[in-house]
């Protein structure tokens, strides 16, 4: 079973997606054209509006490095043209205000209820622990945190999160999901890669397919493997010029769909 719970959209582009703790979304969109950057969060189970089209003084070149605790931290750009980071910007998401800013120092992970960032120097880097709601050091470190720390906390934002793979015929799957994936590919004179996820008893398959304008639509098909019936098909992008991968993911049983990169669809999967 799937039912449609809420759908979101500003009609400004959605740039990323980011795991906001417990039941809520981060959601960034950017207009290039003006070149401002807006933040909104999200509960995922009722589309509540938690945060809307917040705003820092710096409207464009500000990025989001995490959320923890409600705490979102915030980081700038070395320069505009230049994805390095700068800075830390802790704001509370509750209280809607700004707990500190850094301009030494750069994130770097979170552990332990604690932050941990650097300090870029003319040679190398020097590394601290930080207080998470204050910005107050804690310590200086002797060398740089244990990588396995880094990437535990990274694995731990996106614990109830799962992402399409693209389909190989050489993966290790039941017979069942290869058959109906075969089928549609077959059905729909698919071009290019194929994206699926399993979901208990969905398959849920992604592709492009050719226009009679020489474009592509990308569509986004839910099947039940048990009965094989198609119970959802929809076009989420239309007469676009080039591939557009990971246009959905699924947090727990919730289905996010984006849809002509302005429109963020959620479903509920039973």
């Amino acid at each position: 079973m799937i039912k449609k719970l809420y759908s979101f959209s500003n009609s400004r582009e959605i740039w990323r997606l980011i795991s906001a703790g417990e039941n809520k979304l981060l959601i960034e969109e950017r207009n290039r054209k003006t070149k401002e950057v807006y933040f909104n969060c999200i509960n995922i189970e009722t589309g509540k509006k938690i945060l809307k089209s917040f705003q820092l003084k710096d409207k464009f070149w500000v990025g989001v490095e995490t959320v923890h605790n409600n705490i979102i931290f915030f980081h700038r750009f070395i320069k505009p043209d230049l994805p390095t980071h700068k800075d830390i910007i802790a704001f509370d998401l509750i209280k809607k205000k700004i707990l500190w800013e850094n301009n030494d120092f750069t994130f770097l992970s979170i552990s332990n209820g604690d932050l941990y960032a650097y300090k870029a120097l003319f040679e190398g880097r020097e590394f601290y622990k930080l207080n998470i709601y204050t910005g107050e050091v804690i310590k200086k470190l002797e060398s740089s945190p244990d990588k396995n720390t880094v990437e535990k906390y990274q694995n731990s934002i996106l614990k109830d999160f799962y992402y399409a793979t693209i389909y190989s015929n050489d993966l290790e799957l039941d017979e069942k999901t290869h058959e109906i994936i075969k089928t549609v590919k077959e059905k729909n004179v698919v071009t290019g890669r194929v994206e699926f996820l399993v979901h208990n008893s969905l398959l849920l398959i992604s592709f492009h397919v050719p226009t009679k304008k020489g474009k592509l639509n990308k569509l986004l098909i839910v099947v039940d493997i048990v009965s094989g019936k198609i119970i959802l098909k929809k076009i989420i992008n239309s007469d676009i010029e080039i591939f557009i991968p990971d246009s959905f993911f699924l947090i727990k049983n919730y289905l996010f769909v984006l849809v002509e990169t302005k429109k963020l669809f959620c479903y509920i999967l039973k």
